[in-house]
């Protein structure tokens, strides 16, 4: 059974050694705030709890050498537990934002693709009137599927499906090859 040493407040004994390491700490932040973490201040306060829990564990009034070597050992675990645990969490964030990226990507592939087929299609309509040069075309979209025309335009000719005749003005004519008006 664990005894509860007779507590007196104000009485709590801590070595020479603790009680200089966070002195020279603080000293340092005074002195040269940009040679040390701020934060290292929490880590030394954590110790020396600890440290006391583990004197108050073992039924003592007084923090010695053991206590405050093993506190260390168990901040050190702690540290590297926590830094591990945030390089996980950025490992898998960064995933996440891979992750949104690609499909933002997809939809924008995706929309490309049904401009580009809606304005083939329109183009394909177009050219069943008549032929038509690539002017009167760009007006005969809408102006989302405009930037499509040409590419529409160079690849059913490579399809065979429209040909080029000749140019009026500084615009090339297209309409459907014989085929595909029949």
């Amino acid at each position: 059974m664990l005894t509860v040493p007779d507590w007196q407040p104000g009485h709590l004994g801590v070595l020479a050694v603790v009680v200089d390491e966070v002195d020279r700490f603080q000293l340092a932040k005074l002195r040269d705030p940009d040679s040390v973490d701020p934060l290292d201040g929490r880590l030394l306060l954590c110790r020396l709890k600890v440290a006391a829990a583990l004197m108050a564990l073992d039924g003592r009034t007084a923090v010695d050498v053991s206590d405050w070597v093993l506190a260390g050992v168990v901040m050190e675990v702690s540290s590297r537990t926590r830094e591990a645990i945030h390089a996980a969490t950025t490992v898998r964030a960064v995933a996440e934002i891979h992750r949104q990226a690609d499909e933002v990507d997809q939809r924008s592939e995706r929309i490309a693709e049904k401009k580009y087929q809606r304005c083939r299609a329109r183009v394909l309509t177009i050219l069943e009137d008549g032929p038509a040069s690539v002017t009167a075309l760009r007006r005969s979209v809408r102006s989302d599927l405009r930037p499509n025309v040409e590419t529409v335009l160079s690849d059913l000719e490579a399809g065979h499906l429209v040909k080029a005749s000749a140019t009026m003005g500084d615009s090339t004519r297209y309409h459907l090859v014989a085929e595909r008006a029949a």
